[in-house]
């Protein structure tokens, strides 16, 4: 069963990300795991994270950017009546997200994003609630609902940070 839990998170610094980044895809080159992400709230800001440090290509293989409730579901599987039901910003939209990165790309990981960068609420969805998914190899996945604060860039850099956070525990707990 999906894993999924809620948390704050605290901004990295920029000097801080990039490190973390770095150190993510040595571990994901290390295990032979390649990665791909599917962003909506993050507008491929995830994907970019990972592509500025040198020698990405070998672990980074892509991502869809599925701004759109009918691309989530044309490009990336999640169910179409899922997202009429419920609306695009849930931990199953996310999950689903994740899963179908790694179908599409063919990849080990799948990392996605979902949520409202504001200044207003969406769908009654309040500003700065964002789901993260992470989709990985024997069935793992595991979802975490942020609620961020700030503008809309502020926003959007929470859920990358806790993207990056949420595979860096993964490859933490997982060492394999």
């Amino acid at each position: 069963m999906p894993q999924t839990s809620a948390q704050s998170t605290s901004p990295l610094s920029v000097g801080q990300r990039q490190e973390l980044a770095q150190k993510l895809l040595k571990q994901l080159e290390d295990r032979h795991y390649t990665l791909g992400t599917a962003e909506s709230l993050t507008g491929g800001a995830l994907c970019s994270a990972f592509a500025e440090i040198p020698g990405a290509s070998h672990v980074l293989i892509g991502s869809i950017v599925a701004y759109q409730p009918e691309i989530k579901s044309r490009l990336l599987g999640v169910d179409e009546y899922l997202l009429a039901d419920h609306g695009p910003y849930n931990h199953q939209t996310v999950q689903q997200m994740a899963r179908g990165i790694c179908r599409v790309l063919g990849t080990k990981i799948g990392l996605a994003t979902s949520g409202v960068a504001g200044p207003s609420d969406d769908q009654g969805t309040p500003a700065g609630t964002c789901f993260i998914a992470l989709a990985a190899p024997e069935g793992y996945l595991q979802s975490r609902e942020i609620n961020a604060e700030g503008d809309r860039n502020s926003v959007r850099q929470a859920s990358v940070d806790a993207a990056l956070e949420l595979l860096a525990q993964y490859l933490g707990a997982n060492g394999h």
